[in-house]
């Protein structure tokens, strides 16, 4: 399956970002994600291996004890299964996000459901901190 732009099937919300899911292969997933300002995955400890890149606007950005504030177009995330990650809009942006294995809705590791409850937690600089539900 080849894709013309990633940019076309992204959705901003008003409330919070609806991931799009353009490609799944049986060893990992694909997704499109467009933040608006100030919306945030909070830091977890997932599951699965992650590779997150920013297309467009700026985010900040925490994988492990590493944290990468303003991140633009060419930043990427790569983060092994239980480390802490989190990202943070700071304008409109739109994010890339490679995952292995795909997604298990009913794994509580995974963001997915957790998203819509969390809030940012953000971090002392050098640092990452877990949001106590992970």
């Amino acid at each position: 399956m080849l894709i013309e732009s990633i940019r076309a099937p992204a959705q901003f919300g008003a409330e919070r970002f609806t991931p799009v899911t353009p490609a799944r292969t049986e060893h990992s997933d694909m997704q499109v994600v467009r933040p608006a300002a100030a919306q945030a995955i909070p830091v977890h400890h997932p599951s699965r291996e992650l590779t997150l890149a920013i297309i467009n606007g700026e985010a900040t950005l925490v994988a492990g004890v590493e944290k990468l504030a303003r991140a633009g177009p060419g930043a990427v995330l790569p983060a092994k299964v239980g480390q802490a990650r989190a990202s943070h809009a700071d304008k409109r942006t739109v994010v890339v996000v490679v995952a292995s294995p795909p997604a298990i809705p009913a794994d509580p590791r995974d963001s997915a459901g957790r998203v819509a409850k969390d809030t940012w937690r953000p971090s002392r600089p050098g640092r990452a901190h877990g949001s106590g539900s992970a």
